[in-house]
């Protein structure tokens, strides 16, 4: 049986939650933490931001103690302690904040995420190495993607992609960039601008499978997005034959998309087996967008259900996922359009168009 990982956005919020302890001077509690992430950290998915971290942490810890014992210690001790002290201080301030922020979009809480990642940007000017100023843009641009804030998200990709395209040791974090670019193009209707992203990544990303796999399953929403639903179940098939390059969460929202293409082709058989484990696996991962899609999908599609349509629907205005309610509106209204339903069709696209979007364009 294959040994279970920690996530290190887990051990990162440990992490904090440790710092907090020493900041407190809190020793005892401190001493409780530290034993606990030590355990945490061995078995943790690696990261090697998250390893630094405990390492900076860990010697701060050492700080605390030491400055602590009864024992007398000499004036080089001390001169040494608060050195070090000084040298940790700020690249820790930022850590805490970037990690608190990870953990945060770890969560889906996204809102929150930006706010804790701006105030880590302010410790920017400590960090030395340009890769991690390249992934924090590149994370807080994500988040503001999550959120549909397309300007600034664009905005921090791009700083990130300054960083990235220098250097070939970045090529896959390059890919990622890019890819995201592609989704907000893809979310912006401007399906041209898309495609240029994925030919540019598409062939260069098959020597990093697992950002394959995620490209290929973007690659299957544009196409959903243009309707092209043949393409798109093409491509998403595609992305779940990766096998042991998916992770748990690709492998759930991949399935989830591949059975509505289904539902929406009329293929209900397969449609009906994929959207039973896209649901299972979305309950077993606490993927709260794609419960509220597997239950739109199966109250439009199979039971015909609208109060099953309309609580998935709340459950995505919830999470604020507007894109997300607006996409699944425009879905619905389309159904009900086709099944000549015209009065409840206008009422959903009253609601795909009733809530706010961002519309502003990508720039070159």
């Amino acid at each position: 049986m294959q040994k279970t990982l920690t996530p290190h956005e887990i051990v990162g919020a440990k992490l904090v939650e440790w710092y907090s302890c020493i900041v407190a001077r809190d020793i005892e509690q401190a001493n409780e933490l530290k034993e606990v992430t030590d355990r945490l950290i061995t078995n943790m998915v690696r990261n090697d931001k998250v390893l630094i971290h405990h390492k900076l942490v860990s010697l701060r810890h050492e700080i605390m103690i030491r400055g602590n014992l009864d024992e007398k210690l000499s004036n080089e001790e001390v001169d040494k302690i608060f050195a070090e002290a000084d040298a940790t201080d700020e690249h820790l301030k930022y850590l805490y904040y970037y990690m608190t922020a990870q953990f945060e979009c770890y969560s889906r809480r996204y809102h929150s995420a930006t706010r804790l990642y701006h105030i880590a940007e302010r410790y920017i000017p400590c960090i030395k190495s340009p890769y991690e100023k390249g992934e924090f843009y590149s994370r807080l641009g994500f988040c503001y993607y999550r959120m549909d804030d397309y300007t600034r998200a664009v905005d921090y990709i791009k700083r990130a992609l300054d960083i990235f395209s220098t250097d070939k040791k970045y090529e896959e974090r390059f890919l990622n960039c890019n890819m995201l670019l592609a989704y907000v193009a893809t979310e912006l209707n401007q399906y041209a601008r898309a495609e240029s992203y994925y030919d540019l990544i598409y062939e260069r990303s098959k020597l990093f499978p697992e950002s394959h796999a995620i490209i290929l399953r973007g690659m299957g929403l544009n196409r959903i997005r243009q309707n092209k639903l043949e393409e798109a179940k093409y491509f998403l098939s595609l992305c779940l034959e990766q096998g042991n390059h998916l992770n748990a969460n690709i492998k759930a929202q991949a399935t989830y998309n591949l059975a509505n293409t289904l539902h929406r082709l009329g293929e209900m058989t397969e449609a009906k087996q994929l959207l039973d484990q896209a649901e299972e696996k979305s309950l077993e991962l606490g993927l709260g967008e794609h419960i509220a899609k597997c239950m739109i999908t199966r109250g439009l599609y199979e039971k015909e259900d609208l109060d099953m349509v309309n609580e998935g629907l709340e459950l995505l205005k919830e999470q604020q996922l507007t894109f997300e309610y607006n996409e699944m509106a425009e879905e619905i209204s389309i159904y009900f359009e086709k099944n000549k339903e015209f009065q409840i069709s206008l009422d959903f696209l009253r609601k795909a168009y009733g809530s706010p979007k961002n519309l502003k364009l990508l720039e070159d």
